[in-house]
């Protein structure tokens, strides 16, 4: 207000804001020194952030904005509930972690506020940068050595929130309070406009190319990987490999580290309950081995086409797709579509088939398997089949997660995971 000429009301302002009956005079004087020597300063604006002198300290603070961001923090803040589900956590988990990392950032900002005149600036750059830097290094340990299991989410935790402490109390103030401390006062505008872009530049930056380059180096083999053959028709990795398959499978699950569960239940006698996905879901991955982006179809053999589109479309609320005659496929067939996960089911009715009941002993198809995203969509199919009158088999628990189990007309095994 002074700068603008407005003395009159910078008095009131000041006498707003000091003990009442304050003289402000001396204090509005000051300002005024401060104003005019502001106007007469030869560097000034952005070109006095070109002075040598004032160089120094646009490095220092501008790279300290820079560094702010390096170290991941608002990058954890962002993609946090991506980051944990796509290394395991279940959803309501990775939420959950994220609440408490912003609550953390939220009261560790408000403390280093609080104290940092006291414990003064580099002091407090001293004291938690180590223990951020620390943290980091443990976690990263976590995941590199593949000690990411169910037993070490408390541990990941930990660290994550011990990491978001120590820099948002820390190094993180600094990146803006050095805005207004560290330049001349003729350049003060220009240097903490500087600094600011430069913050939320890396910002940008990284917001932009974060998951796409962590997504693209994913798929990498660890180094050192070799294959070792564990049952015939699978392989498994060692060497820098992924700790087990079943880990690998449950990350491929888009989140679905769970919580313990209840002790395995024996299926009812009678009760179809053979199964559970297979282990080898996960090999290292070969760069020069072409990819399968996903399944197009599965078709099954059946005794009476019609019976069994019939139960698939009430069942499991399969819509016709389409209907191909002996001489368009070679046999009738007819194709249905799950239209929530667009999987294509085809039933096949060969002339010369055998007529026999599926028998999942003889070479050829086991079972088929479907995800389910939670326990209530897990309930909902239960209370369907229940409704619907298909016998199936009661909650059974693998390490790799929980399923029911149920047979079609034909006797072929379908399973529910979650």
């Amino acid at each position: 207000m002074v700068k603008n000429g407005q003395e009159d009301r910078a008095r009131e302002a000041l006498e707003r804001v000091r003990p009442s009956g304050s003289d402000v005079s001396a204090e509005l004087q000051e300002i005024d020194e401060l104003v005019e020597e502001e106007r007469s300063a030869e560097t000034s604006g952005w070109r006095g952030l070109r002075e040598a002198w004032v160089r120094p300290a646009l490095v220092v603070g501008c790279g300290l904005a820079i560094f702010t961001q390096l170290s991941g923090i608002e990058m954890i803040v962002y993609y946090s509930p991506t980051i944990l589900t796509d290394n395991g956590f279940s959803d309501s988990a990775a939420l959950r972690v994220s609440v408490a990392l912003g609550a953390t950032y939220l009261v560790t900002q408000l403390v280093g506020l609080a104290i940092i005149d006291r414990v003064g600036r580099r002091r407090l750059t001293l004291l938690t940068l180590p223990g951020a830097a620390l943290a980091l290094i443990v976690l990263g340990t976590f995941f590199v050595t593949g000690n990411d299991g169910e037993a070490q989410v408390p541990y990941i935790i930990a660290t994550l929130i011990a990491f978001m402490a120590f820099t948002a109390g820390g190094i993180q103030l600094m990146g803006w309070l050095t805005g207004s401390e560290i330049y001349p006062l003729a350049t003060r505008e220009a240097g903490a406009a500087a600094q600011s872009a430069s913050l939320w530049g890396t910002n940008l930056l990284i917001t932009l190319t974060l998951l796409t380059s962590s997504t693209r180096s994913a798929p990498a083999r660890p180094s050192g990987c070799t294959r070792r053959s564990t049952s015939p028709g699978s392989s498994s990795c060692t060497g820098g490999c992924p700790s087990s398959a079943a880990a690998a499978w449950r990350r491929s699950r888009s989140g679905s580290r769970r919580a313990a569960s209840p002790p395995p239940t024996s299926p009812a006698p009678g009760s179809p309950a053979r199964g559970g996905p297979h282990r080898r879901t996960w090999a290292c991955h070969d760069p020069g081995m072409p990819t399968l982006s996903g399944v197009s179809h599965v078709a099954l053999t059946v005794r009476d086409m019609d019976a069994s589109a019939a139960w698939y479309q009430r069942v499991l609320g399969l819509q016709e797709l389409r209907r191909y005659g002996a001489e368009d496929a070679g046999s009738p067939r007819v194709l249905l579509l799950e239209p929530s996960s667009f999987v294509v089911l085809g039933l096949c009715q060969p002339a010369e088939g055998s007529g026999d009941e599926f028998d999942f002993r003889r070479t050829g198809l086991d079972h088929l398997a479907f995800k389910v995203s939670d326990e209530a969509e897990l309930d909902r199919w239960i209370a369907h089949l229940d409704e619907l009158g298909v016998p199936h088999s009661p909650v059974r628990v693998l390490d790799l997660g929980r399923f029911v189990s149920f047979e079609d007309p034909d006797g072929i095994q379908f399973e529910l995971w979650l």
